[in-house]
């Protein structure tokens, strides 16, 4: 379950010193715009005099055709009074989740739960004070970045989320901040402020490091400097089509007298108790395949052919170590998964670690360009039909990326194994005589 306050915004500016900075076509640089950078100040200053504010927030995302996204659409009211009062009301799709802060305790309730979850604000994060403390206070509640804007003379670029820096020796960063055409938000006159920037960088298990390009524009209203939308563009690769996030902030009050009982918190009826963490909060969820899949487990055999039309079984793999990996191209972090699965597979193949793909894909010539394209040499089997797959239905799989690790002597050694801890879970499988 993805928690809507992690993602109401990402947007975080510090006040500093601008560095301007000619393009260059290969190395990191970053460049502002005097007249962006000039929006910018004004919106410090803008959120720095605010006493108190109510409004809300519209969600949403756009994936490109054939890419599915798990977000839903969501709505959140929010309040806030300086130093430390604050509320979150958000409603999608799954019901309505909130966070209360009466400026010493923090209370969560979320759709799936008869309980809440009770924190002392200290406890989360102890940011109360500085030029804008009820961002701070979003923060505590989980509600991720709304807005924060603090100053910091000493500091000689932007803020890192606003135009980065590289994480290592072999990344390259270009950034530029400048203004966007867009005059308008629901009718309002705006400034927007875009953020491009291409991270040169290798991810885990890639040879070789890649550009990958992000936008962020950020809206803010002509006649009060603030925040009226943020469009967010992602795209794991250059080139390839972004999946756009947008959030439109309208303003309902400003350093209005909000009474105390705005941040007031009443337990739900029906005998709802308080808990301590957010572990004890969630409901535990059942796995996203048929749960006789567990580790010690026989897994469902079956006959089938890859994409060559070569007929296999998974007792041919008898002896060997084989990865089931239910995905798609479409899919985001199974695409993101790859890299590290191919470093794996190369490495320990010879010692008889195999991997088979199991396409999630409807479209044969999409999957085919694809491996054509990544150099993917393990078996794949493909029968387009997407989730009514054969395999993905006698897994059970409602969600990828999915995979069985199934060791040598035939049973499942670990489930959804991925990232990291693949390789080392191979080693200990191949281990296993």
């Amino acid at each position: 379950m993805k928690h809507p306050f992690w993602n109401i915004a990402t947007l975080v500016l510090t006040m500093g010193t601008p560095i301007f900075a000619a393009p260059s076509t290969n190395d990191s640089f970053q460049h502002v715009d005097p007249a962006a950078w000039s929006v910018v100040q004004r919106a410090v200053s803008s959120y720095a005099k605010l006493q108190s504010y109510t409004g809300t927030l519209e969600k949403h995302t756009v994936a490109p055709i054939g890419v599915r996204w798990g977000e839903s659409p969501q709505r959140a009211i929010i309040a806030y009074k300086r130093p430390n009062k604050c509320s979150v009301v958000i409603q999608n799709e799954q019901g309505i989740w909130s966070s209360i802060s009466d400026g010493r305790d923090i209370y969560t309730t979320i759709p799936t739960s008869s309980n809440f979850l009770k924190t002392q604000a200290s406890q989360r994060r102890q940011l109360w004070t500085g030029a804008f403390g009820w961002d701070a206070q979003l923060m505590s509640l989980g509600t991720g970045y709304f807005v924060n804007l603090a100053s910091s003379t000493n500091d000689k670029v932007l803020h890192s989320i606003i135009l980065g820096q590289p994480y290592g020796k072999e990344e390259k960063l270009q950034t530029t901040a400048t203004l966007d055409a867009t005059k308008s938000v629901n009718g309002e006159a705006v400034n927007t402020v875009v953020i491009s920037s291409r991270r040169f960088a290798r991810q885990i298990g890639e040879a070789k490091a890649r550009w990958r390009s992000n936008r962020l524009l950020m809206a803010f209203a002509k006649s009060d400097g603030l925040l009226r939308r943020i469009t967010m563009e992602f795209a794991a690769l250059s080139g390839e089509k972004p999946v756009v996030t947008v959030e439109t902030h309208s303003v309902t009050s400003l350093n209005a007298a909000l009474p105390d009982a705005m941040f007031h918190f009443s337990a739900p009826s029906g005998g709802a108790k308080a808990v301590s963490s957010s572990e004890k909060l969630y409901p535990q969820q059942e796995p996203m395949f048929d749960p006789r899949l567990k580790v010690g487990a026989e897994p469902f055999a079956f006959n089938t052919s890859d994409l060559q039309g070569r007929e296999f079984s998974l007792n041919d793999y008898k002896g060997r170590v084989v990865l089931l990996d239910f995905w798609a191209t479409w899919c985001g972090p199974c695409v993101g998964e790859l890299p590290e699965t191919r470093v794996v597979y190369d490495k320990y193949h010879a010692q008889g670690f195999e991997v088979v793909g199991i396409s999630l894909d409807e479209k044969r010539a999409d999957l085919m360009a694809f491996l054509k394209k990544e150099k993917l040499s393990w078996p794949q089997v493909f029968d387009g039909k997407g989730w009514d797959g054969t395999l993905a239905k006698q897994y059970g799989v409602r969600a990828i990326p999915a995979t069985f690790l199934i060791g040598r002597d035939g049973k499942i050694a670990a489930v959804d194994v991925r990232g990291l801890g693949l390789e080392p879970t191979v080693l200990q499988a191949l281990a296993q005589k």
